[in-house]
C-alpha cells in the first residue's frame, strides 16, 4: 500500500491524498463490470448501399445481443429488419454473410434468421418477412450464410451447412433460391468447405472458393467458377451449365474474395507471393470456359486480406471509373489506397488507423465510410468526431466519392 498526492484542493498546497493498493495483476477492484464495458460495444458489420442509403448489421448487447439490420437514408438511421429478429448466421460456426440486399428492389433484402437459420426474404421496413428455405427435417440442422443475389434479385446464392441426424461430419454445398419461389438448386458440392458465392453481372458464372479437410482457408484453397444457366423467369431453378474450372490456388496457395467487375473480370486476393495481394484474371466463354493469366495490382509489402474466420470478407471495392480502392495493411496500420493495372496504389487519405472495405453492388456509384467511435456511419450526424477528422478507428470505411 503507498500514498500518493494528485492535483486537488485539501491539502493547502492544491494537491490532496489518495491511497493506492497494491495487488495481484488483473485484481484490483475496479467500479467498471466486464457487462459495464460489454453493454456498450455495439459492432457493425456487412456495410452495403443500394445508391441511395446505406445498411448494415448492428449488433446491440442491450438487446441480449440482437443483431439488426439497419438504414441510414436521408432521415438517418432506422431499424430495417423485421422486429424482434436476429439476423446471424451459424455456418462454419463463426457464420458471416448473413444479409444481402435484392437489387431491383429498393430495400429488398434477404437474411439469416438466428433462432431457426432459415433464409428469408423481405421488401422492407415494417414488411413480413417470408421464408426462402424450409424447415430442416427432424433430427437435422441446417445452417445459412454466405448470401448473396443476382444481379436481377432473382435468386439469392448461398452456403448450406448440413449437420445430419447420425451425428457424422457436415456435409456443406452451394444452394440458389428463387426470391419468387420454386425449387431450390444446389450448384456446387463435392468439398469440406465453401466461401460466399459470387455471380458475374451478365454471364452465367459464378465464383466460389473451396477448401477440404485438413486445411484452412488461409493455407490451400482453390477458387472454382461454375458455369450456370439463369435466363429462365418465373420459378424456374438455377442449372449447372458445365464442369467447374479452377483458376486460382491450390496445396501451396490461399485465394479469397472473389468478386466480378463491371466489365466482367474476375478479382480475387491470392498469397503466391508471400503477401495476400489482389489480382484480376480475363475468362473466355467458348465450348468450355477458360480463364487467361492471372495479373497483380500490386506488389507491395503488405496485405489486402486476412485470415477467413468468417464467411464474405471483402477488402476491395470498385469505382464508378473502374478502379478499385481498397485496404492495405503495412507495419501494423491500415491504409485506404486506390488500385489499378500498370499503376502503383494511390494513398487515399482518411483519419482512420483501422479499416474494413465493404463494398456492395451498389459501391461503384457511391461508396461511404464509417467509423469505430460510436459504431455510425460517418455521413451520419451522429457522428462528429468522423466529421472533424479525430475518429482514430474504423469498421467499414472507404473514399469519398471524388476519390
Amino acid at each position: 500500500m503507498a500514498f500518493c498526492a494528485e492535483p486537488g484542493a485539501g491539502t493547502g498546497t492544491g494537491y490532496v491524498r489518495s491511497v493506492a493498493t497494491t495487488a495481484r495483476y488483473g485484481r484490483w477492484p475496479s467500479p467498471l463490470s466486464a457487462s459495464d464495458v460489454a453493454r456498450e460495444k455495439v459492432s457493425l458489420s456487412d456495410l452495403c448501399s443500394d445508391g441511395d442509403a446505406l445498411y448494415w448489421l448492428e449488433s446491440r448487447p442491450a438487446e441480449a445481443g440482437r443483431v439488426v439490420f439497419v438504414r441510414a437514408g436521408t432521415d438517418g438511421p432506422r431499424d430495417h429488419s423485421p422486429e424482434g429478429v436476429s439476423i446471424r448466421s451459424r455456418v462454419h460456426e463463426y457464420g458471416g454473410g448473413a444479409v444481402c440486399l435484392l437489387p431491383g428492389n429498393p430495400g429488398a433484402f434477404a437474411y439469416v434468421d438466428q433462432a431457426d437459420q432459415r433464409v428469408w426474404a423481405c421488401a422492407g421496413a415494417g414488411k413480413a418477412p417470408r421464408p426462402l428455405t424450409e424447415r430442416a427435417p427432424d433430427g437435422e440442422l441446417h445452417n445459412h450464410g454466405g448470401l448473396s443475389a443476382t444481379p436481377g434479385g432473382e435468386w439469392v446464392l448461398a452456403v448450406r451447412e448440413v449437420h445430419p441426424a447420425d451425428d457424422v461430419r457436415p456435409r456443406r454445398s452451394v444452394i440458389a433460391l428463387p426470391v419468387r419461389g420454386g425449387p431450390v438448386s444446389t450448384i456446387a458440392e463435392g468439398h469440406d468447405f465453401f466461401g460466399s458465392p459470387r455471380v458475374h453481372p451478365e454471364n452465367g458464372w459464378v465464383a466460389v472458393v473451396a477448401w477440404d479437410h485438413p486445411d484452412m482457408p488461409w493455407d490451400a484453397s482453390r477458387l472454382l467458377v461454375l458455369p450456370v444457366s439463369r435466363r429462365a423467369r418465373g420459378k424456374a431453378p438455377m442449372l449447372v451449365a458445365g464442369a467447374p474450372l479452377a483458376v486460382a490456388g491450390g496445396p501451396d496457395e490461399s485465394v479469397g474474395q472473389p468478386a466480378w467487375s463491371a466489365e466482367g473480370t474476375l478479382r480475387f486476393v491470392s498469397d503466391r507471393s508471400g503477401w495476400w495481394q489482389p489480382y484480376v484474371l480475363s475468362l473466355r466463354r467458348g465450348d468450355v470456359v477458360s480463364a487467361g493469366p492471372a495479373r497483380p495490382l500490386a506488389h507491395d509489402a503488405a496485405e489486402f486480406h486476412g485470415p477467413d474466420w468468417l464467411l464474405g470478407q471483402t477488402t476491395t471495392a470498385e469505382l464508378a471509373d473502374g478502379r478499385l480502392v481498397a485496404r492495405r495493411t503495412s507495419e501494423g496500420r491500415d491504409t485506404v489506397v486506390a488500385l489499378a493495372e500498370s499503376t502503383a496504389p494511390v494513398l487515399i487519405e482518411q483519419p482512420c488507423v483501422a479499416a474494413t472495405a465493404s463494398p456492395s453492388s451498389a459501391a461503384r456509384r457511391r461508396t461511404r465510410s464509417t467509423c469505430g467511435c460510436g459504431g455510425v456511419p460517418a455521413t451520419s450526424s451522429r457522428c462528429g468526431r468522423a466529421r472533424t477528422g479525430s475518429c482514430r478507428q474504423a469498421t467499414s470505411p472507404g473514399p469519398s466519392r471524388s476519390a
